[in-house]
């Protein structure tokens, strides 16, 4: 008995031993893993920044800083700039000295083209670029600097809109550098400017969504600007006004959730479906601050549908 009890021990002690090893090998791979995606990213934002450098040394050193030059170099921008935000760890602390260099660069290239946004296609580039600078003070925490690369951004926009009426574009586009500029001014605590810029994006959106032919991805943007107001009253405690806020988010939602099911994109649905579960439990936060329960538990048990369904139709995928 002593003997077996010994086998057992020692059996029980060497798959311990062995879970052990091959924990710390899967913990060992894991960390190798990661470093090699940091360097991967690392080498990413480096190389975009040397292509964007060159393409700013040729139209600068050229004698005359011609239209084709600088376009060029606008290509480079927007084609580095989808790159970089894509990569995972781009916004981590590591890459903010690129991300430093890079605004210097790209913010040169803007003054540069800014006298010659007059017509459509220049005064668009000017608002990409705006929007990308935006982007970098954002994830620099340059709160301040970020809503007002947003705001010039808008501004560029607004100048499309009033070129090209027909076109939902620009306005959409507008919106969202409206809203990115609110979230900015959120962020640096200055709620009663952060208020029109949500408003004037919350007015754009809403009108494109009201118009025919609107499609699900605007529906799905008014519902991120209506969240962002609602995080303001929530911010501001006004939980009247939140509430009214997260009605119209979760209204949004669901239109959204409509036009994805009747698009027939199998692998949106499952993210709609997330979506609107969310939108459901900040509706149920907002009524639980103003107590009523009962309504609340409403919200999230349909927030709990939701996402029942989401998981659903994730592991099922489209018919």
């Amino acid at each position: 008995l002593a003997l077996a009890v010994g086998f057992a021990a020692t059996g029980s002690l060497a798959l311990a031993l062995a879970r052990s090893e091959r924990e710390q090998r899967d913990a060992r791979t894991a960390a190798e893993t990661a470093r090699a995606e940091a360097d991967r990213e690392h080498k990413a934002a480096e190389t975009a920044s040397r292509k964007l450098s060159r393409a700013l040394a040729d139209a600068r050193t050229a004698q005359q800083a011609t239209d084709s030059a600088l376009s060029a170099a606008g290509v480079v921008i927007r084609e580095d700039v989808r790159t970089l935000a894509a990569l995972p760890g781009f916004t981590d602390p590591a890459l903010r000295g690129e991300r430093v260099r890079l605004a210097e660069r790209v913010r040169e290239y803007r003054d540069r083209i800014a006298p010659r946004a007059k017509d459509v296609e220049w005064l668009t580039n000017l608002a990409d670029v705006s929007h990308f600078l935006g982007y970098l003070e954002f994830t620099n925490d340059n709160q301040e600097d970020a809503a007002r690369e947003y705001r010039s951004a808008a501004d560029a926009l607004a100048r499309v809109c009033k070129l090209t009426p027909a076109d939902p574009e620009p306005r959409a586009r507008r919106a969202y550098s409206l809203l990115n500029a609110g979230n900015a001014l959120v962020n640096a605590k200055r709620f009663d400017e952060a208020a029109p810029e949500y408003r004037t994006a919350a007015d754009l959106i809403d009108a494109i969504c009201a118009a025919p032919g609107a499609t699900g991805v605007r529906f799905k943007q008014a519902a991120e600007t209506w969240h962002q107001i609602g995080h303001l009253h929530r911010l501001r405690d006004q939980p009247a006004e939140w509430l009214r806020a997260t009605e119209t988010e979760c209204a949004r939602r669901r239109t959204a959730l409509a036009c994805a099911e009747t698009e027939q994109n199998g692998s949106y649905l499952p993210v709609s479906l997330a979506q609107a579960a969310a939108s459901e439990a900040h509706r149920a936060d907002a009524l639980t601050r103003l107590n009523r329960g009962d309504d609340a538990r409403k919200a999230r048990d349909a927030s709990a549908a939701l996402l029942a369904r989401a998981r659903g139709t994730a592991v099922r995928g489209p018919n």
